[in-house]
């Protein structure tokens, strides 16, 4: 509950309602009164000096004591102390540079040491690679597969190559084969056709042969051997009526 009380100086009263402060009350004074718990009207009351007199609550329970007053400086004390030990664990975060100052690595993780050999493996492979000319690739050295032919053997068969003329190849040598003829078989085999053809349907000699057809048959009619365009015999065939050659003439 708010009030206001005003107490009027001692002199030059102008309002009848309004007494003097240590005069008795006048009848017509509005006295300043408050509002009880069950909400009646309860006078202020002052003792002799004025001073407004105020009643004490001695009703205490909930109220903290001195003892709860001390249990609580001293929950305080320690949660100043842990509050405090913290700022010597925190450390500042800089939010555009985060500094990890130390980590354990997790399990498999690749130590130091580790990526330090495999720097050093990687730095190696550059006095074990051969700069590539990708216009022309040079193989300094290669191992032959098994059963290759090596630059010996190569050498060794050139040697038993001649040269090849492709426009005409020249046999200078060549064995026969099993049962061929010989040259000289050929020439007595000539011998004797010769004699034989001496007194056979052909001529011995001639370079030209006119051959005639029955009609529009396949069937020979005549066959004319000349030689220089002068005739040395005629062939003459005749046929049974089932075109079985039957008989040749020489003329």
């Amino acid at each position: 509950m708010s009030f206001f009380s005003f107490y009027p100086p001692s002199s030059g009263i102008a309002n009848a309602s309004i007494g003097v402060n240590g005069d008795p009350i006048p009848l017509s004074s509005t006295l300043v009164a408050g509002e009880d718990p069950s909400g009646n009207q309860q006078q202020l009351k002052t003792n002799a000096a004025g001073d407004l007199l105020v009643e004490i609550n001695t009703e205490t329970t909930g109220l903290a004591t001195a003892a709860n007053q001390v249990l609580e400086i001293t929950e305080l004390t320690g949660i100043h102390s842990d509050t405090t030990s913290l700022d010597g664990k925190t450390v500042v975060v800089d939010t555009g540079n985060v500094t990890v100052v130390a980590s354990a690595l997790p399990a498999g993780a690749s130590t130091e040491a580790t990526l330090s050999a495999v720097q050093s493996a990687v730095d190696s492979l550059d006095t074990k690679t051969i700069a590539v000319d990708t216009g022309n690739v040079t193989v300094v050295a290669s191992a032959l597969p098994t059963g290759a032919t090596t630059e010996a053997t190569l050498s060794a068969l050139n040697t038993k190559v001649t040269v090849i003329d492709t426009g005409a190849v020249t046999i200078t040598s060549s064995a026969l084969p099993t049962g061929a003829a010989t040259e000289a078989t050929l020439s007595t085999l000539q011998t004797t056709v010769t004699a034989r053809l001496a007194g056979s349907l052909t001529p011995v000699a001639y370079d030209q042969v006119v051959q005639a057809y029955v009609g529009a048959t396949t069937r020979l009619a005549t066959v004319v051997f000349k030689l220089a365009t002068v005739t040395v015999r005629t062939l003459t065939f005749t046929y049974d009526g089932s075109d079985r050659l039957i008989n040749v003439v020489a003329a």
